[in-house]
């Protein structure tokens, strides 16, 4: 057999084999850089103002996948108007290796969230989720989008009771004007004896520059919305299918970003 006919033969394996290589080195250096940042953080500010903690951890995807499991997890901290903190049993993020800066996240187990609303009230809620799922997209300036998508929670042991087929969040910086787009929605939320079939808000927060170095994790969360009251920030809402208490109470909530 001539040289160039061994050559033919053997090149598709050794390229195979090449190619093999690479995308193992590359998996175990973006496993092994995700392995330190997370010692690094543990425990410790991930974020300006922010403390992240677990039990346990778990890393595995090979070899195009990086799928991050954490047990016992608490992220607490600063927020817009005072403290937060929120608790779960099971927390997992799942990214690729390669392509699109995304990361799909879910929660399983009892979820705990705390948070102080614009006029120092606290609030409580704890509910267990049939599921929780949640998609953060990244790009040059940090957070892009944000959804949060949870099926059947149920919330009736919590401080609030309450029940909901399906509770739905998103956030947008939006690419074209200085300003974010948030959506709140639910489908049948029963809580206080009433069940509101669809309940919806949408609105935008204006200006959104100043919450540009909390998405990209620079600025703390009370900066953040100092810098916005400061730029006279304004948060314009539209509410559906809610009575003028209800949509007075849910405005209540989610004054606690901003």
């Amino acid at each position: 057999m001539s040289y160039s006919s061994r050559f033919w033969l053997y090149a598709p394996l050794l390229m195979f084999l090449a190619l093999t290589a690479f995308v193992s080195l590359h998996w175990w250096n973006a496993a092994s850089a995700l392995n330190r940042k997370l010692d690094a953080m543990k425990g410790h500010e991930a974020a300006p103002g922010i403390i992240i903690d677990w039990r346990g951890k778990t890393l595995s995807g090979f070899p195009f996948n990086l799928d991050l499991v954490l047990e016992g997890v608490s992220v607490k901290g600063a927020g817009a108007h005072g403290p937060f903190a929120w608790e779960s049993d099971r927390f997992a993020t799942h990214s690729l290796t390669y392509g699109r800066a995304q990361e799909v996240m879910e929660a399983a187990g009892q979820q705990r969230l705390s948070w102080m609303d614009a006029d120092g009230a606290a609030h409580d809620l704890s509910f267990l989720p049939g599921a929780l799922h949640a998609s953060a997209v990244f790009e040059g300036k940090g957070l892009l989008r944000f959804d949060l998508d949870i099926t059947e929670a149920d919330g009736r042991g919590g401080p609030v009771p309450f029940t909901a087929r399906r509770l739905q969040f998103h956030l947008r910086r939006d690419p074209g004007q200085d300003m974010l787009d948030l959506v709140a929605s639910a489908d049948n939320l029963s809580t206080g004896g009433a069940v509101i079939a669809k309940p919806r808000v949408t609105g935008s927060i204006r200006p959104g520059a100043p919450f540009l170095g909390l998405l990209d994790g620079e600025k703390s969360w009370p900066q953040a919305s100092a810098d916005w009251r400061a730029a006279n920030g304004s948060a314009q809402l539209d509410k559906t299918g809610l009575t003028p208490e209800q949509s007075a109470a849910f405005e209540k909530l989610l004054s606690g970003l901003y």
